[in-house]
């Protein structure tokens, strides 16, 4: 049986390899980000997919968005897929951490996934699957951590780790699953070129 997926964050990288293989397994794919228009890859696919690739306009950093954009979507979601993040500055440390960069990073990673799988709990309750996944980061991990830097992006996701941890325990009644993911150090624009594995074969894995 078909499957609908709610993707955030689809126009690159894991996203949209998430909707590439999510379409081939001949599911309906719900695939958002911020600019549609901008998002050439995403759109072709739409092309080739017609009648199940819904692409939408999402902003992880429109607090408004958030919050009232869901109350117009009332399509059952079998997967909720919390993949939109970002690395933010590079190299991180004593002398040049920067609060601005902290609150973005923060902002996407952590909080807008949270406010996001809160907002279509409803949709997901409704679906066959029920299942809420994030993709998270062994970066997360504090026993790890080895090397340092990189403050505010190991932070968001320990952070998102934490919240997620919670909402389990809370959806748990509404037999809602939760499943946080760690991708593997993939050749994305935020994995970057000396990344171990490429997109195709790290989706496939999860």
């Amino acid at each position: 049986m078909a499957r609908t997926i709610f993707i955030t964050g689809a126009n690159r990288g894991l996203g949209l390899e998430f909707t590439r293989q999510f379409l081939q397994a001949g599911d309906m794919v719900f695939a958002s980000c911020r600019y549609p228009d901008k998002a050439i890859a995403l759109q072709a696919l739409h092309h080739e997919y017609t009648d199940r690739l819904k692409v939408l306009a999402l902003d992880m950093l429109d607090e408004q968005s958030l919050q009232e954009w869901p109350k117009t979507f009332s399509t059952p979601i079998d997967i909720l897929l919390l993949n939109a993040g970002v690395s933010g500055e590079r190299g991180v440390t004593i002398g040049n951490v920067d609060l601005t960069n902290m609150r973005t990073i923060f902002n996407t990673n952590s909080f807008a996934p949270v406010c996001l799988a809160d907002a279509l709990l409803a949709n997901v309750r409704n679906s066959n699957e029920k299942l809420i996944v994030a993709i998270t980061s062994k970066m997360g991990s504090i026993e790890d951590n080895h090397s340092g830097r990189a403050h505010a992006y190991r932070g968001s996701k320990a952070a998102l780790n934490a919240m997620m941890f919670a909402l389990s325990i809370d959806v748990k009644p509404f037999e809602v699953k939760v499943l946080l993911l760690h991708p593997g150090w993939v050749r994305t624009d935020m994995g970057g070129e000396s990344g171990l594995i490429d997109a195709q074969t790290s989706v496939a894995g999860m």
